[in-house]
């Protein structure tokens, strides 16, 4: 048992903003104060403690990262050191956002490794069952099919890349996919949304398709990924500048839906996409010394390329639409904390964007060191917001957790997991997220003379039961190997700690 004394606790689900309270911990969970304590004593006397982080939306594991990993790009390290480096920064959950329903082995195995816990979402590649299902299948055929992706891939939820390629002339458009896949994800009652890499990234006034879009989901749940590649407009001289605001406005009056940021970080990064002609048309654009493909089954090309953030016009537009969009959200659980790693640069640099935001001194002296036509264009200095502690503990804590339907995890209460981050009071808040005093998983503190090893679980989502059978013929010559070897075993599954989560709207 572990006592902690004195926590200034910042827990936005309980009502805590930064009052000093005492945490007990048992067997990896908070539990109430015992009637008879014996174990360690913490003192954490003018520290501040936070549930464990989450990260909602990077690339960490499986495919396609092992096809930077086998150039030996220092952007993405071995999974190890990755997880390593979350685990340093208080980091405790992390979705993995893209994975081939058949990688799930590699994906798993790679997760399980250690460090924080693992969420893997499956990528609904655009194979001829998927888009016939789409296309003229009946809703229970098509939730039978994404069960199935489901079961095989032992995955926590579904992501969209790119559906159709934004067309919108087809018999399936782009618009009707995304509307049968939302309908799907909702009547199977995951406890994500649909996780949708909307079409049209990184164009001028995509921000207008993303926004149509919206408004043809009608209120249903919804997470828009990396929304920051979707944020740019041309002015009246047709000159690049920020859409920001118009992005900010949607999210601010559509509270159903979430999003992640996907901020740029100047420096280098590393595409990793299913979204193949954004990747062929960025390294067209790049004069791209490496640009590396995998074709997957029948779903589609992952693709792999550098890329260097520069302070150039462009890459400052980009760095200032994520600051904008964040600050410019009213509630910061509807766009949260992340770089889309490593697409849109390292995690690492989460404390810095953490001071960023609370720190507007700070943030208007970065921002001069941009190119400055693009500042003069921006909103960015006029924004006067700082994000307080319980707004970061908003973005990186119970936001996530509660997007992603984890409902012991992003808080502290009883019963919660016992994942949490005691972390110095220092002005510099860029520093104090960088260097915590303790990270706590599990209820056993980390220790970094150990090698951060700690065990990881692989969380799946629930899902219906569906006739196997009916989708094999579906299925029957579609995939590379037989169809029974398509599942994961149970003593797989049990040896690399893969749990399943609760259903929507259960708690412990």
């Amino acid at each position: 048992m572990l006592k902690i004394l004195n926590a200034r606790l910042f827990d936005p689900v309980n009502g805590k903003q930064g009052e000093s309270v005492d945490l007990w911990v048992r067997d990896g969970k908070i539990i109430p104060e015992p009637a008879c304590f014996q174990g360690k004593i913490l003192d954490a006397a003018g520290d501040i403690v936070m549930a464990g982080a989450v990260d909602i939306h990077s690339h960490v594991c499986g495919y396609p990262l092992q096809l930077v990993r086998q150039s030996g790009s220092e952007v993405v390290p071995g999974v190890k050191s990755v997880s390593q480096d979350y685990l340093a920064l208080g980091y405790t959950a992390v979705v993995n956002a893209a994975m081939p329903a058949l990688s799930a082995r590699q994906a798993i195995l790679e997760g399980a490794c250690g460090g924080p816990d693992k969420m893997n979402l499956v990528w609904l590649g655009e194979n001829p069952t998927l888009l016939a299902l789409a296309d003229t299948g009946s809703d229970a055929a098509l939730q039978e099919y994404l069960s199935f992706v489901l079961d095989i891939s032992a995955a926590y939820g579904l992501k969209c890349i790119n559906p159709r390629g934004g067309v919108t002339s087809d018999r399936l458009s782009s618009e009707k996919m995304i509307d049968r896949l939302i309908d799907a994800n909702e009547h199977l009652d995951l406890p994500h949304a649909l996780h949708l890499h909307h079409p049209f990234l990184g164009q001028r006034d995509a921000w207008r398709k993303v926004v149509d879009m919206v408004n043809r989901a009608r209120g249903r749940r919804l997470h828009l990924a990396h929304l920051q590649f979707y944020a740019y407009k041309t002015d009246k001289k047709g000159r690049l500048i920020t859409a920001s605001q118009e992005l900010a406005h949607c999210l601010n009056e559509n509270p159903q839906l979430t999003s992640d940021v996907g901020a740029v970080v100047f420096g280098p990064a590393e595409v990793v996409t299913a979204d193949a002609g954004f990747a062929e048309y960025l390294s067209g654009r790049r004069s791209c010394s490496r640009l590396m493909k995998q074709e997957w089954e029948e779903d589609g090309t992952l693709s792999a390329l550098p890329l260097e953030y520069k302070r150039s016009y462009t890459g400052s537009i980009q760095w200032l639409a994520g600051l904008e969009l964040l600050l410019l959200t009213r509630n910061p659980e509807q766009c949260m904390l992340t770089t889309d790693y490593p697409n849109g640069g390292p995690f690492r640099a989460y404390p810095y964007l953490i001071r960023l935001l609370m720190d507007k001194a700070f943030r208007d002296a970065e921002a001069e060191k941009v190119n400055s036509k693009a500042l003069s264009r921006s909103c960015l200095k006029s924004i006067k917001r700082e994000f307080s502690l319980s707004e970061i503990a908003r973005l990186t804590r119970s936001g996530p957790a509660s997007s992603l339907g984890l409902p012991n995890k992003g808080q502290l209460g009883i019963g919660a997991d016992a994942d949490l981050v005691i972390y110095r009071d220092l002005p510099d808040r860029g520093r104090m997220f960088r260097e915590p005093r303790l990270v706590i998983k599990e209820g056993v503190p980390v220790d970094p003379a150990l090698g951060w090893q700690q065990t990881a679980s692989i969380w799946r989502t629930p899902f219906p039961e569906y006739d196997r059978t009916s989708v094999k013929k579906k299925l029957l010559h579609r995939m590379s190997i037989d169809f029974d070897q398509a599942f994961l075993t149970d003593r797989f599954l049990d040896d690399n700690r893969v749990r399943t989560s609760r259903k929507k709207g259960e708690t412990a």
